[in-house]
């Protein structure tokens, strides 16, 4: 996103342009071309339709509905995020809940668990929304509306009643979050940033998967269909694994909790040893 936006800003600057608000708005619907190319690419599938929201949107939503609800298994003193927060169930309000969905260090995950707040965090703003009456009050409504006109954006192509039934499936649990697979969480970029890494044909086998698109192969006549199993199936769903990285080598733990995950293990956690 942000490669494109200053692209198309430096394009559009040397072509003359100087109104401000055209430079910018020209500019973020690059990014956002631009963004949705390269989901596309990496999932090897097509993306109908695209919701925006920015980091000011946390805050304004969860001031908007009085607050939302988290829980956290452990406390929480994190400075970089400004997270500091106690075990157990609370309500955020708006500052809170923007250090909530930005934290990534001290999560054993890093960015992927930071992605899961926010999901969460999604869910349980939703269902304030839908339950505590928000809708029916005038002025928690009007806030709502306000923050939502600032914060949020959707493609022209979205209508806004099929965008709030989304969130409705949202908060009534209808939704599956799942982490496509990665071969590190502590890989480094070109700039010497800290970036998740992936493998594409792992990335599209896992979409082709999740939408049915790769059905199990019919046996052969000449293969013993007579029942007769060789062994029993394991479901390691239940196995919960730490995965944990002590050799100096950067990458070798994310690589290995990937494999580990193929083979259908519950990941608990990747880190250095």
């Amino acid at each position: 996103y942000g490669a494109y936006k200053d692209a198309r800003h430096a394009e559009l600057s040397e072509q003359g342009f100087t109104n401000d608000a055209e430079l910018e708005s020209r500019s973020k619907e690059a990014g956002r071309e631009g963004l949705i190319d390269a989901v596309s690419n990496l999932t090897g599938i097509t993306v109908d339709h695209y919701a925006e929201i920015g980091l000011l949107g946390f805050v304004l939503l969860t001031d908007a509905v009085g607050g939302v609800e988290v829980c956290l298994n452990e406390p929480v003193n994190e400075p970089l995020s400004g997270a500091d927060f106690d075990a157990g169930r609370q309500t955020l309000g708006g500052s809170d809940a923007l250090s909530f969905v930005r934290q990534r260090h001290g999560l054993p995950r890093g960015d992927l668990d930071r992605i899961v707040r926010q999901q969460a965090f999604m869910a349980s703003l939703v269902n304030q929304v839908l339950s505590s009456g928000t809708l029916t009050n005038p002025g928690k409504l009007s806030a709502l509306a306000d923050a939502v006109m600032r914060s949020v954006i959707i493609d022209e192509g979205w209508d806004v009643m099929g965008f709030a039934t989304q969130l409705q499936n949202l908060a009534g649990g209808n939704v599956t979050f799942t982490t496509i697979p990665v071969t590190s969480i502590d890989g480094v970029g070109d700039y010497g940033e800290s970036v998740v890494t992936v493998d594409l044909n792992q990335v599209h086998t896992f979409f082709e998967d999740a939408l049915g698109n790769n059905e199990p192969e019919e046996p052969s006549s000449d293969e013993d269909t007579s029942g007769e199993a060789t062994g029993e199936a394991t479901d390691n769903a239940d196995v919960m694994v730490h995965v944990l990285n002590a050799s100096g080598e950067a990458g070798l733990a994310g690589g290995v909790a990937g494999h580990l995950e193929g083979l259908g293990y519950t990941i608990e956690e990747i880190g250095n040893a």
